[in-house]
């Protein structure tokens, strides 16, 4: 009786941890796309409102802005995009600076997981001062 149980232990074990492994594995990776996200939504919401303030409409100055206010978090992205347009308002005068990010993250467990979580992308749109 004893030794059948060990074997059937072993059988358990062989079964149980890989589930475990790719339950952690995927909490480490959602983890990580939301903390980009987070980070990512910060600095271009700081950037953009820096921007707007300031009459900056460059998408290059903007760019690096970003990448820097991001800090490390940004070697988390494969890519990162931003295109900025300036939106309109009613008479045609520029109302307001809306700042798009999209990060394509660099996946942690490729070989377990796939690429399931590739992008975090941002949107932010402050107004321009009634002067620009």
């Amino acid at each position: 009786m004893r030794r059948g149980r060990r074997g059937s232990i072993a059988v358990e074990l062989a079964i149980v941890i890989p589930i475990f492994m790719i339950v952690i594995m995927g909490g480490l990776q959602l983890g990580r796309g939301l903390l980009v996200k987070h980070d990512l939504e910060s600095a271009v919401s700081h950037v953009a409102r820096a921007s707007a303030i300031a009459n900056r409409r460059d998408p290059g100055a903007i760019r690096n802005a970003i990448l820097a206010e991001m800090g490390s978090s940004a070697n988390a992205c494969k890519t990162i995009t931003t295109p900025v347009r300036v939106i309109p308002g009613a008479n045609g005068t520029p109302d307001a600076l809306e700042v798009r990010a999209e990060c394509e993250l660099v996946p942690l467990f490729t070989q377990f997981l796939g690429d399931k979580l590739k992008r975090v992308a941002v949107v932010v749109a402050m107004p321009l001062p009634p002067n620009s």
